[in-house]
């Protein structure tokens, strides 16, 4: 039987089938070359994804630091609770790949946002790329800009992504709606000049769904043009430390280590010599270095954590969320990150990634007394003798299955004990 993980929902399976094939031969000799080598090795190839990476993909469209009802602890977490919810009743995980529950009138806006986690994740895997890489491109006036455009750096180059996605019948075809995706994709084709060409690798990809039996998702590869930036080293690293800070700044905003982050990657966009910042660890306002261990054998967790919710075994920890009376949301970060961000050592953070797994955890849940109160309590009463108390703090542990993305993110729907629920 499959287990629940929410409102329910049951569980997906570790790892998703794609079918990815370039769009037509034309399309086949462009991307060869500008990549410089047939990426697939013929006109199709089947790939093997992490799920937690595609539903964190999915997911990541709901952060909006700058947009209110978005950028709160609590917005992202209500709008990721709701983003999980939004699957049920529209796909199904089956067949080790995930299709279409009924392709007619299935939402454009979920069509959309799983055209965007396929062709991200797709990208990831054919470049050895994660989540913490990408981009979002800024909106020019001076070219077309299009809702899912993504950048990200290899190291040695850029790739840049122009996302779409489409339900239909049969995902072997290409209806109208997929010819309209690529005719979309092509349309900036002029705008590109030949140094932009030579310093990225240029992607569009069509994710498309249908709902037959046994049907595999499918990834559509389409060669467009677009801007680029630099120096494709600096803004791998750029966007890592940003991708981190970010992480950082929604689950301690007020840490002193997320401020001094935030001044490094100020001072890393306009030095004139990146590599001039290399291994100069963050320090704090007293001048001392930030701590850098992180969780070890006697169970000690790295001090940014403390007063965060940990993961019972292991180096990750954050913040959990009330969503209902059945669950509550479990948001968090591998514990590495941090000390990725304290000692400020360039290879390894342009190097790091993490391996994607669903594990069944115990989370040590710690929750300030007055937003328990305020948030939790109408969901679950805990017995005194399975709940913590101290320094203002209510502690109590839930286990649940915890979904570990490559890019050092950590997500858990943790049910709530029948016995806990409020009534």
């Amino acid at each position: 039987m499959a287990h629940l993980i929410t409102l329910p929902l049951e569980a997906p399976p570790d790892t998703l089938r794609v079918n990815v094939a370039y769009y037509d031969e034309e399309e086949r000799v462009a991307l060869t070359k500008s990549i410089g080598q047939d990426i697939l090795g013929g006109p199709s190839r089947e790939l093997t994804i992490p799920t937690p990476d595609f539903c964190s993909y999915y997911l990541y469209y709901k952060l909006r630091q700058s947009v209110p009802g978005y950028g709160s602890h609590d917005d992202v977490a209500q709008k990721w609770a709701f983003a999980l919810a939004e699957l049920d009743g529209q796909v199904q995980f089956a067949g080790g790949s995930v299709r279409l529950l009924q392709a007619d009138g299935t939402s454009s806006g979920t069509s959309e946002r799983i055209g965007e986690a396929i062709g991200l994740s797709v990208a990831s895997r054919l470049h050895t790329l994660h989540e913490g890489d990408w981009s979002r491109i800024p909106i020019s006036n001076t070219r077309k800009t299009f809702d899912f455009e993504r950048i990200a750096s290899d190291g040695r180059r850029f790739i840049l992504l122009e996302a779409k996605g489409s339900s239909v019948e049969n995902n072997l075809l290409k209806p109208s709606t997929v010819s309209e995706h690529k005719r979309s994709i092509k349309e900036k084709k002029a705008a590109a000049t030949a140094t932009e060409r030579q310093n990225a690798i240029l992607y569009g990809t069509i994710g498309v769904l249908d709902d037959r039996p046994n049907s595999v998702a499918r990834c559509w590869l389409v060669d467009p043009p677009a801007g680029v930036l630099a120096d494709p080293t600096q803004f791998r690293l750029i966007t890592r430390l940003e991708f981190i800070a970010q992480w950082m700044s929604l689950l301690g905003p007020r840490s002193q280590m997320a401020a001094a982050l935030r001044t490094r990657l100020s001072a890393l966009r306009v030095v004139k010599d990146f590599h001039a910042l290399d291994g100069v660890s963050l320090r704090t306002g007293s001048d001392s270095e930030f701590a850098t261990e992180t969780y070890d054998q006697l169970g000690k967790h790295n001090p940014w954590f403390a007063s965060k919710s940990v993961v019972s075994n292991g180096p990750a920890g954050g913040h959990v969320y009330a969503v209902n009376g059945d669950v509550v949301l479990f948001l968090a970060i591998r514990e590495q990150l941090v000390s990725l961000a304290a000692a400020q050592q360039f290879r390894a953070i342009t190097e790091y990634t993490f391996p994607a797994a669903t594990l069944v955890k115990t989370v040590h849940c710690t929750v300030p007394a007055a937003r328990f109160h305020r948030k939790f309590s109408r969901f679950m009463i805990i017995p005194q003798d399975q709940r913590g108390a101290e320094a203002g703090y209510i502690r109590f542990s839930l286990t649940g299955h915890l979904h570990y993305c490559q890019s050092g993110v950590v997500l858990g729907v943790l049910p709530i004990p029948e016995a806990w629920r409020a009534s």
